[in-house]
């Protein structure tokens, strides 16, 4: 007697054959588990894959030389539509090189197609999200990848992950930061430093940076750092100065370090921050809300030796009687591949003594491919704690947004309690994906 083996049989071999492969390092296997056209999310570790034979390449270039375990437990199976399903799947799995191992917790969300080849009906996943699941634990050394992009796109809960692992950046391991501290010194190699030497020897530098000559081997990087003597410092920045090139690009300045940070303008640069004020602003449309706050771009906020301006800030235009007029709300963007000046940017603002703003958005844009990050950072127990990470990535003809909405307390905006039909503000998922696009727009992606 003919058997016939199930649809949620069939898709269950589908996503176990792919643990077989890993463990077995039989990748080409997974051209039975994926179709051709497939796109594999796993941003928490190996990336934004788009393809079958970039898929399995990835891979075995990643992993190929580790040893693996991976245990499937709990699945959930829905049937969508005749020939589509999505499954849920949870994953525990280990990672072995000689005596160094890490350990990690996943859950699959796929999305299949049912396939027919002559007288075979099969299965195969077209599109993976690969969430991290609790905390990761051991040397994340062992894979041929880039340590500090994993760090940066780690998808983890990382509110108690204080064990994460030793090559994680101490600083933001668990999604805290320290306030105040250092504020200059520890920004990117990549950003120049030079001696401040006059108005003429700065304009010079400030126009040949603003202007780059392009080759493979020259980027252009958003942002300059001099030093001087505090006292030029104060007399640079001085209000009566205020409408000079210096003071008008001036990022942040530091009187303790000597040092002033210049930021080069850039048509990249300022469709980020106008697509995410746009969002909030339609997010508080239907609250009736549009004209109710004002807006702060590259107004100078100071603190005791230390001054910034954000990209954007917002407060109340009706603030509490006694409030002092500075951004309750301030958003900050960058291009830089490392995290060290965003992190900067975030101890200023939730310093007490310096921003002491309620919430600090982070937006970093990959120069490299169509990617984009923000952070969602607010003060708990005296440091900078971050509450959200959103991911948006895009492949050819697909987009995804994880952890959406962004959520920002009615209260930092306003300073009060919301009254109905007032609420915390929310970008949604599609708003997300617009500011993304509007972003790649300016890029050319």
């Amino acid at each position: 007697m003919e058997t016939t083996t199930s649809d949620h049989e069939l898709i269950r071999n589908a996503i176990s054959n792919v643990a077989v492969a890993f463990d077995t390092n039989t990748y080409a296997e997974l051209r039975n588990s994926f179709t051709e056209d497939c796109v594999a999310d796993y941003t928490g570790s190996l990336g934004l894959m788009s393809g079958i034979d970039t898929v399995i390449e990835k891979l075995q270039n990643t992993i190929g030389h580790v040893t693996t375990f991976h245990g499937l437990s709990t699945q959930v199976i829905q049937l969508t539509g005749k020939d589509t399903a999505e499954a849920t799947t949870y994953c525990s799995a280990s990672h072995y090189v000689g005596d160094k191992s890490f350990f990690a917790e996943a859950k699959y969300l796929d999305k299949l197609v049912k396939v027919t080849e002559g007288s075979t009906t099969k299965w195969l996943i077209n599109d993976r999200l690969t969430t991290m699941m609790g905390v990761p634990r051991g040397d994340v050394s062992i894979f041929n990848m880039d340590l500090e992009g994993w760090v940066d796109t780690l998808k983890a809960d990382t509110t108690t992950a204080s064990q994460l692992c030793c090559q994680l950046k101490p600083e933001t391991q668990n999604g805290y930061l320290d306030v105040g501290g250092s504020f200059l010194k520890e920004l990117p190699s990549s950003i120049e430093i030079y001696t401040y030497e006059g108005e003429c020897s700065f304009l010079r530098i400030f126009n040949l940076k603003l202007n780059p000559r392009e080759s493979p081997g020259n980027e252009k990087n958003n942002f300059i750092l001099f030093q001087t003597s505090r006292e030029m410092i104060e007399t640079l920045l001085n209000p009566d100065n205020e409408s000079t090139t210096l003071a008008k690009n001036c990022s942040s300045f530091d009187l303790d370090e000597k040092l002033i940070l210049i930021k080069m303008p850039s048509p990249e640069h300022s469709a980020a921050i106008t697509a995410v004020d746009h969002a909030i602003m339609a997010a508080l449309l239907p609250m009736g809300l549009f004209d109710s706050l004002n807006g702060y771009p590259n107004a100078t906020i100071r603190g005791q030796t230390r001054g910034k301006q954000p990209d954007q800030g917002w407060d109340s235009i009706r603030p509490p009687p006694g409030y002092k007029r500075t951004p309750s709300v301030v958003l900050e963007v960058a291009w830089s591949k490392s995290d060290s000046k965003l992190n900067s940017d975030v101890r200023f603002w939730l310093a007490p003594d310096d921003g002491n703003v309620k919430t600090c958005l982070t937006l970093r844009v990959d120069k490299r491919q169509p990617a984009i990050r923000i952070e969602n950072w607010r003060p708990q127990d005296g440091r900078a704690h971050r509450f959200q990470m959103i991911q948006v990535t895009k492949v050819p003809n697909h987009i995804t947004v994880t952890n959406d909405p962004l959520i920002i307390p009615f209260e930092d905006f306003f300073l009060r309690a919301p009254s109905t039909p007032q609420r915390d503000i929310e970008i949604s998922h599609q708003a997300l994906q617009v500011i993304a696009e509007k972003i790649w727009d300016v890029q050319g992606y």
